[in-house]
């Protein structure tokens, strides 16, 4: 389990939650409300895959940012005016510290997500991704003081 968790809140706008994503170096944030539950999770996907009114049929508001035409500046004030809690996902798979391993496996497949976060009584307290699980997995499965080899 990662324990840096970092938030965001539905009012942020999505160019403040990129930034925040990349300031960072996560792939998602959390949205959380005024006492810190969890109201829905934005990753980098969304913001690339959720179509802007504004950008276009099938355009996502990054795909305008790249072009050179007026719909640049468009998109621009776009990203800063539209917000995470527009296209947040507000159904978040979470678990609880004591969740066995193999059922956050079992929920990351079943809900295909990429990342569960970890609460206690309904506060975030970490994330587990599949990152996490590789790493737990390979922990148990290597030999006490054996290095991975380069």
């Amino acid at each position: 389990m990662t324990e840096k968790v970092v938030c965001g809140r539905p009012t942020d706008s999505l160019f403040d939650a990129a930034e925040l994503m990349l300031e960072a170096n996560v792939s998602a944030l959390l949205v959380v409300g005024d006492t810190q539950e969890i109201l829905g999770i934005i990753s980098e996907a969304d913001l690339i895959r959720r179509a802007d009114s504004d950008a276009g049929p099938g355009k996502s508001w990054l795909q305008c940012l790249l072009e050179s035409d007026t719909s640049t500046s468009r998109a621009s004030i776009s990203s800063r005016t539209r917000r995470v809690g527009d296209i947040m996902t507000k159904e978040v798979v979470t678990a609880s510290e004591d969740t066995p391993l193999a059922e956050l496996v079992e929920r990351l497949q079943r809900h295909r997500v990429k990342r569960i976060p970890i609460v206690r009584n309904g506060i975030p307290v970490g994330i587990v991704s599949r990152a996490d699980l590789v790493r737990a997995v390979l922990s148990r499965e290597r030999p006490a003081g054996r290095r991975p080899e380069a």
